[in-house]
C-alpha cells in the first residue's frame, strides 16, 4: 500500500541520561562543549541551533496534515510517539541535555537532596551522612557507596552515572585495575575492528533454552516487510495466538552471527556494543499464563573504552566498564570485576527472554512484592563471538547516524533509518505489532527497534540511561 507522507519532521533531541534522537542524518556536525545541537529538518529546509542543557523548544506547526516523529525526556525514560499534527496549534519540548561531566575533575561527584554538590579523590571516606540524588564517577574509577558509616550496611557499586534516592554513610573510592592497550594516533578502522575482536563476549546461553539467536539475513526469508504509520516493519502475517510458535522462531545455534559496532562518542570514549537478534522472545509466566511473547528480539552488552593521546605517534584505549542491558534496565559493572573467558568478557543470556545479565543464576529484575520476575542464567552453550565468522564489525558515527562494515564485513542496510522506502531493507521494527490480550499485562508484544534506535549507536552524549540503584 502507497502512502504519502507529506512532512517528516526531524528532531535531534539529544537529551539527559535517556536521549531523544530521531530520524535525521547529514553531514558531521561541530562540538561545542556544554552545548547540544538540535536541528529540525521540513519540507522548507534545515534550520539547526546549539543550546543550553535545559531548554524549552517550540516546534513549527506543519502547513499540511502528516505526522510528525517526536520524543521527549520523561522521568527515567525516553516517550517517543507518532503524533497527527493537525490537531495541534504548536509543540513545545523540554529538552534535558546531557549534563558537562567534564568539568567535574575528583573521581567521585555526587549530588545531595540540599543541593549541594561533593567531590572525591581516591580514598577512603567515612561519616559522609548526607543524602544524596545522583552521583557521577570519572572515568577509570569506582565507587562503592555504603548506607551506613565504617563502610557497613547495605553497599552498591558505580562506575559511571546513576541516582539513588537515599543516605550515604561512607565510601571508598578505588581506581578499576585494567590493563591499556596501543593503537595508532588516529583510531582507525583497523584499529576499531582488531578492538572489536579483542573484546568480544562470550554468551553464555542457559542450558534449558529453546529459542537461540539467528542472521539478520534470514528474517526477509521467514518474514514479510510490510508498511505502518511509523514506517515498513518484519512480521509473520496472520499471527492471532499469543502463543504462536513456528520452527523458525526457534533459531538456530550454527548459523546465526551477531552485529559488533564501534561508535566513539563524547569525552574521548569508544564503545563497542555487541547486538544479537532473536527470532523470538519467550515471555513469563504469572500464575499459569505467559505474558509478554513478541516476535524479534535485539539484545546487546557494550564495552566502553576510554581513549587518551599519548603522542603524535600513538593513542592508548583503556577499558572502564561494561553495560548489561536487561530488558529496560541496564548495569554497568567495572571492567575488574567482569568475569572473564579466555580473556574475553562473560554475559550471560537468560533463559527465553533473553535479557542479558553479568552473573548466572537466578536474577531478579522486577520485584512487586506479589508479582516477581527472574531471568535464568547458566553456562549451557557457548557463543564465543571472537571466533570465525561469529560476526559481523562495523564502525557507526553517532552524529550523521550512518555505518560503513571494516574488518572485511560489509555494511548491512537493514542497519540505515530508510523506514519508509519501499526498496530498502530498513526497518522501524522487527516483529509484529501487539495483540490486546491480558488481564494485567500485554499476552503478545511489540516487535523491538533495530540497533540503530538504540542510545548506544544514536547518541553521541551518553549510552542509555543512568543506572538506578
Amino acid at each position: 500500500m502507497k502512502r504519502k507522507i507529506f512532512i517528516t519532521l526531524f528532531v535531534l533531541l539529544l537529551v539527559g541520561l535517556t536521549p531523544c534522537v530521531l530520524f535525521a542524518c547529514g553531514d558531521k556536525d561541530t562540538i561545542i562543549p556544554g552545548k547540544t545541537l538540535v536541528k529540525l529538518v521540513t519540507e522548507k529546509g534545515t534550520e539547526q541551533s546549539y543550546v543550553d542543557h535545559e531548554t524549552t523548544i517550540t516546534l513549527p506547526t506543519p502547513e499540511k496534515e502528516g505526522y510528525a516523529f517526536i520524543g521527549w525526556k520523561s522521568s527515567m525514560q525516553t516517550v517517543r510517539g507518532d503524533f497527527n499534527v493537525q490537531k495541534r496549534d504548536k509543540i513545545e519540548l523540554t529538552a534535558l541535555f546531557e549534563e558537562d561531566c567534564s568539568k567535574y575533575e575528583k573521581a567521585l561527584t555526587l549530588f545531595t537532596s540540599d543541593g549541594s554538590v561533593l567531590e572525591y579523590d581516591e580514598g577512603k571516606f567515612n561519616n559522609v551522612d548526607k543524602k544524596i540524588t545522583k552521583l557521577y564517577v570519572k572515568a577509570g574509577y569506582k565507587a562503592t557507596l555504603y548506607k551506613k558509616k565504617d563502610f557497613s550496611g547495605k553497599s552498591f557499586s558505580a562506575c559511571y552515572k546513576g541516582t539513588y534516592d537515599g543516605k550515604v554513610g561512607s565510601i571508598v573510592i578505588e581506581k578499576i585495575k585494567t590493563t591499556s592497550y596501543e593503537c595508532g594516533p588516529l583510531l582507525t578502522n583497523v584499529d576499531k575492528a582488531a578492538l572489536l575482536k579483542q573484546f568480544a563476549p562470550v554468551y553464555y546461553f542457559d542450558e534449558n533454552e529453546q529459542f537461540f539467536a539467528d542472521s539478520v539475513e534470514n528474517v526477509p526469508l521467514n518474514m514479510t516487510r510490510n508498511l505502518s504509520q511509523n514506517g515498513y516493519f518484519y512480521e509473520i502475517p496472520g499471527i492471532t495466538d499469543p502463543d504462536f510458535v513456528n520452527d523458525y522462531l526457534k533459531g538456530t545455534k550454527v548459523n546465526a552471527k551477531a552485529y559488533a559496532f564501534a561508535v566513539e562518542k563524547e569525552y574521548e570514549f569508544l564503545d563497542l556494543s555487541y547486538f544479537v537478534f532473536f527470532p523470538y522472545n519467550l515471555g513469563k509466566k504469572i500464575g499459569f499464563v505467559r505474558y509478554g511473547n513478541h516476535v524479534g528480539d535485539w539484545e546487546h552488552i557494550t564495552v566502553r573504552l576510554k581513549v587518551e593521546k599519548n603522542s603524535l605517534l600513538s593513542t592508548t584505549v583503556t577499558p572502564v566498564f561494561i553495560e548489561y542491558s536487561t530488558h529496560t534496565w541496564r548495569f554497568y559493572v567495572p571492567f575488574d570485576e567482569v568475569e572473564m573467558t579466555e580473556g574475553h568478557p562473560t554475559a550471560y543470556i537468560a533463559e527465553g527472554s533473553h535479557g542479558i545479565w553479568q552473573n548466572a543464576g537466578k536474577n531478579v529484575y522486577l520485584n512487586k512484592v506479589v508479582i516477581v520476575l527472574k531471568d535464568s542464567c547458566s553456562k549451557g552453550y557457548a557463543w564465543k563471538l571472537w571466533e570465525d565468522n561469529q560476526m559481523e564489525t562495523y564502525a557507526y558515527d553517532a552524529l550523521t547516524w550512518t555505518g560503513t562494515g571494516i574488518g572485511g564485513s560489509k555494511w548491512n542496510t537493514c542497519f540505515d533509518k530508510d523506514y519508509f522506502n519501499p526498496d530498502s531493507n530498513s526497518v522501524i521494527q522487527w516483529g509484529n505489532y501487539k495483540l490486546n490480550k491480558g488481564v494485567f499485562y500485554t499476552r503478545f508484544d511489540d516487535g523491538p527497534n533495530g540497533p540503530q534506535e538504540k542510545p548506544n549507536l544514536y547518541n553521541y552524549y551518553t549510552m542509555q540511561s543512568m543506572q538506578e540503584f
